[in-house]
């Protein structure tokens, strides 16, 4: 603190008659240049009387932070006017700090209090709810909402809100100091659905915005809705919904059809199920949408149309109708043989008239196997194209004979014949033919020794070799052989060597000076029917 020490003689300024009582203004007062008040001082110095006027600011609005209210100083005089727009909401009163100072530098101050009074500035606005609901069928007198609105003006005497109906007087009806508005009469949601309500709020005095002496009035547009009651019952848009072509290899979830239900009361919440027919569960449905799409795999060839039975249900009351769904035929089976395999016996070297065997097969898409099944057959391997045929009506038939022996012949033929049904462009089915060739005595036995037979010259007459030979018929057309020295060998042959049975013998001895080799004509016999010979 500190503390000025002056002369006795030295006085401070002092105002002349200053006003105590508070200064009234409304708060829509705007005449920024009239006085508010006028202050004078003297100085209290001899021969000097001037003094310097200072309207000290504090740290509130309250007390003129905001340089609300302005001075202007004369010779011992101060004037103060308004600076800025007052607002009674804002600020009520303010508290005005005017100090005077002399020559001496000695201070003097005076407060100053303006009371700001209310008027009414401000229009009535609505808040929070914009939109109502009434069920429909309620008796008169149901409550409907309740519309709230509010003045921003300070004093009761200019934010009272009243509230009236601009429209629908008929229908409805408003309490005017509540703002609750309830049904005059019973609706039908059917025949109308909400209801456009415009409510007006009005103050309780004069506005200071118009001179015409009328109160403020704010208004809105609320939105009554009429709530739905399940009254009414679904009806779907057909009896019957027919999809007539549905694959049979259609893919599980494929949309085959879209049912629709339609219901008066829109809050009523439709479900779809399938009732009956649903062989199998092929077919599911969307409870909500009413989508029926595949469950699970379809086959024409047992189940050629379904007949649905389906319920929509919206919680008190239901509908039927009935959907209709016809598979289609797609090529998804092969042909099928009638046998797993099949077996003939022909003579080898032969070729046999007409059919050596006739095959058949059908195809499991054609349901009715006497009518026409349109399959074609064929050879698969090309090498033995040459040698078989088969035609379209499954008979398989020799172009050349076949031969049984070796070395390029087989005891059993296996062929491979294809079934491929849509005349040959669709599916293809396999099956194994065997066709096995009965023996016939059509090769000669041959010579089967390791050659050249060594005989060493000056030996003795003796065994030379046992002679083996081989037949590519069976062995009832074979062994035993019957070995002899070819009758049309030369005499020089028939007088060194000959045969016993299977052995070769040499009946001389023999000098490799004189001959090195000697090529011994063989006649070999088998033993079967028109028996073969060779030399």
């Amino acid at each position: 603190v500190r503390i000025r020490v002056i002369e006795s003689n030295k006085r401070p300024p002092t105002f002349i008659n200053p006003p105590t009582e508070p200064i009234y203004l409304k708060e829509n007062f705007s005449d920024y240049s009239k006085s508010l008040v006028v202050l004078k001082a003297q100085s209290n110095v001899p021969d000097k009387p001037e003094v310097i006027f200072e309207l000290i600011t504090g740290r509130t609005e309250q007390t003129n932070s905001k340089k609300t209210f302005v001075f202007t100083q004369g010779e011992d005089d101060v004037s103060i006017t308004l600076g800025k727009a007052l607002d009674y909401e804002a600020i009520t009163d303010y508290t005005l700090t005017m100090s005077v100072k002399n020559t001496y530098d000695l201070v003097a101050e005076h407060l100053i209090k303006i009371k700001v009074e209310d008027v009414n500035d401000n229009i009535p606005y609505f808040t929070e709810v914009t939109t109502g609901t009434i069920s429909e069928n309620e008796p008169p007198g149901t409550p409907v909402m309740q519309v709230r609105a509010f003045d921003m003006d300070g004093t009761a005497a200019n934010n009272i809100v009243s509230f009236e109906l601009a429209d629908n007087m008929d229908i409805f009806t408003i309490d005017s100091n509540t703002g609750n508005i309830t049904a005059l009469t019973t609706f039908d949601r059917e025949e109308r659905d909400f209801y456009n309500v415009k409510v007006i709020a009005t103050d309780n005095s004069p506005s200071s915005l118009y001179n015409t002496g009328q109160h403020n009035m704010g208004q809105q547009v609320f939105r009554i809705e009429i709530a739905d009651k399940n009254d009414h019952r679904p009806h779907f848009t057909r009896d019957e919904y027919i999809s007539d072509k549905v694959a049979e290899d259609a893919n599980i979830n494929f949309l085959v059809i879209e049912v629709t239900a339609e219901d008066a009361d829109a809050a009523s919440q439709i479900t779809y199920t399938i009732v009956s027919g649903n062989t199998g569960e092929a077919f599911k449905i969307d409870p909500s949408t009413g989508k029926i799409t595949v469950n699970n795999t379809l086959d024409y060839e047992n189940i050629t149309e379904y007949s649905l039975r389906i319920r929509a249900f919206d919680g008190v009351y239901e509908d039927n109708a009935i959907v209709t769904i016809k598979i289609e035929n797609v090529n998804d089976n092969p042909p099928k043989f009638l046998k797993d395999n099949y077996r003939t016996t022909i003579p080898e070297e032969i070729i046999v008239e007409g059919c050596i065997l006739n095959i058949e097969a059908y195809d499991p898409d054609i349901k009715d196997r006497n009518s026409q099944q349109f399959i074609k057959y064929f050879i698969v391997k090309g090498e033995q194209q040459h040698l078989l045929a088969i035609d379209n009506d499954g008979c398989l038939r020799l172009i050349q004979p076949l031969d049984r022996d070796e070395p390029n012949g087989h005891k059993n033929w296996q062929v491979i014949v294809a079934a491929v049904d849509e005349n040959g462009s669709g599916l293809r089915s396999v099956t194994d033919v065997t066709i096995t060739l009965t023996d016939i005595n059509d090769n000669a036995p041959f010579l089967n020794v390791k050659m050249p037979v060594i005989w060493p010259e000056n030996r003795q007459p003796g065994n030379i070799v046992t002679l083996m030979a081989k037949d590519y018929d069976e062995t009832h057309n074979g062994p035993p052989f019957h070995y002899e020295i070819d009758p049309n060998a030369p005499e020089g042959i028939k007088i060194k060597f000959g045969i016993s049975g299977d052995i070769l013998i040499a009946m001389d001895i023999f000098d490799r000076e004189e001959q090195k080799e000697y090529y011994i004509p063989i006649m070999i016999s088998d033993s079967g029917q028109a028996n073969n010979a060779q030399c």
